[in-house]
């Protein structure tokens, strides 16, 4: 397909790294990715980050950005609450695979409320403007609270293919990406070393190794059964289930659903 016909179809953030996405219309960045995408993130009583692939029911937690920053949390059966972006506050020594980070306490509530809804002993974390972390290989680069880098990108026509491949709907939600694009062929974005979107630039750096949570559906946290199966049966790279493409943004211009999206250069 011809590049001028790829444009962005969806973004996400994730303000808690590992519960749910919320969609909207725009990115904005800062140096660190997309604002507003993975600076929170629960930590469990020995520190270390905990994700959907430890505790399912991660999948239910719903949190959304107010202006100011400040997180509203919903979950099935759970109060709505709110919490303030706690600037100021004790620091924790977290874990971020094998990064050790100092991030900010969000307090009683918070805590309370996560580990009720976890079965599990558990607190709320955030990431301030003093406490770096550095992409590992990017040293002189910061990323938020994601798994190592400060975006991801995937195609529609992939995760269609996938669907057909697994005879049922998958939503692209499962695999927690930024940036969703449309009009390119399932995996283009594999070749891709260098894209532009609306007025900003990528570098596209790594592909993205899958673990268990794509496995999980969005909307119960139920692993659907074989689907880890059927990925590794046509996407696995040198030993790694690959889905989608680690970017590293070059600007901080805002991009919207609808840009169109170029590609600078090939693998």
């Amino acid at each position: 397909m011809p590049d001028e016909a790829i444009s962005v179809k969806s973004l996400y953030i994730h303000p808690i790294n590992s519960a749910r996405g919320v969609a909207v219309s725009r990115l904005a960045f800062d140096g660190r990715g997309p604002m507003g995408d993975r600076r929170f993130m629960v930590i469990g009583a020995d520190g270390a980050f905990r994700t959907q692939r430890d505790l399912p029911s991660l999948t239910q937690l719903v949190p959304e950005l107010d202006a100011c920053g400040d997180l509203l949390l919903t979950a099935p059966g759970m109060p709505t609450l709110t919490v303030m972006k706690p600037l100021g506050a004790p620091t924790v020594a977290t874990q971020v695979w094998a990064d050790n980070v100092q991030l900010r306490d969000c307090g009683a509530a918070a805590a309370n409320w996560l580990s009720k809804l976890l079965n599990e002993s558990c607190r709320l974390v955030f990431q301030g403007e003093d406490s770096p972390r550095s992409i590992h290989r990017l040293p002189e680069r910061e990323v938020s609270l994601a798994d190592g880098y400060p975006l991801l990108l995937i195609s529609d026509a992939a995760v269609t293919d996938l669907a057909t491949r697994l005879g049922s709907v998958v939503s692209d939600t499962r695999f927690r990406p930024n940036i969703v694009l449309a009009g390119c062929a399932p995996h283009a974005e594999d070749h891709w070393k260098r894209i532009r979107i609306g007025a900003n630039t990528f570098a596209v750096v790594k592909p993205c190794e899958r673990c268990s949570i794509p496995s999980l559906d969005p909307a119960t946290g139920v692993v659907t059964p074989g689907f880890n199966r059927l990925l590794a049966s046509y996407r696995t790279r040198n030993g790694q289930v690959c889905f989608g493409q680690n970017l590293v943004h070059e600007g901080e211009t805002e991009i919207a659903v609808g840009d169109v999206v170029e590609v600078l250069g090939r693998l």
